[in-house]
């Protein structure tokens, strides 16, 4: 017989405040069986699971770090505060945690629309808003690059696939890297 895989590795493309779109995804995961069990630097990971209805929290601790121990006990006092309230931690990256609840309707971890938008913002501005200006700055340097060998050696330079597909990519990356930040 064919064998069941048990677990799968997945590349969310979520906006780093699109909290409703990452727990709505992570609900039909575990809806089709399937449960979050580590966010990587490459992707979500996911252990197959009972097919369940679950609530999903992503929250943002603008204090926390993945490379730091001196929000331990906030972040400790917060878990320990999400679970009194039916939410178990489930993982948690440099920007966001993400809790489940087996409850139809749990009290929602978030309750302020104002501070949670502030969280995001202070969150954005640790980790997410450098890594778009590097990428803006990356693409229009390789940019630059490619019409200075363009100017100098036009032919052998648009004739060259890997080059033009190079520029395109980074054109790419830079459109999409101000998209975001827009």
């Amino acid at each position: 017989g064919a064998t069941v895989r048990q677990t799968k590795m997945t590349v969310p493309f979520f906006a780093l405040y699109d909290r409703t779109g990452m727990e709505t995804y992570l609900e039909k995961q575990s809806e089709s069986g399937w449960m979050l069990t580590q966010i990587t630097a490459l992707g979500w990971k996911f252990k197959k699971a009972e097919p369940r209805k679950r609530r999903f929290a992503v929250t943002y601790l603008p204090n926390a770090s993945l490379y730091s121990t001196a929000s331990y006990g906030e972040e400790r006092a917060f878990a320990d505060l999400c679970a009194y309230t039916g939410w178990t931690f489930l993982d948690r990256n440099s920007k966001y945690h993400v809790y489940y609840s087996e409850e139809a309707d749990p009290t929602p971890i978030d309750t302020d629309p104002v501070l949670e938008v502030r969280n995001i913002h202070r969150v954005s501005k640790k980790t997410f808003l450098p890594a778009m200006f590097l990428l803006i700055l990356n693409g229009l340097l390789q940019l630059a690059s490619f019409a200075a060998k363009v100017r100098r050696y036009p032919v052998s330079t648009l004739t060259d696939r890997l080059a033009v597909t190079l520029a395109a990519g980074f054109a790419l990356l830079l459109l999409l890297s101000i998209y975001e930040l827009i």
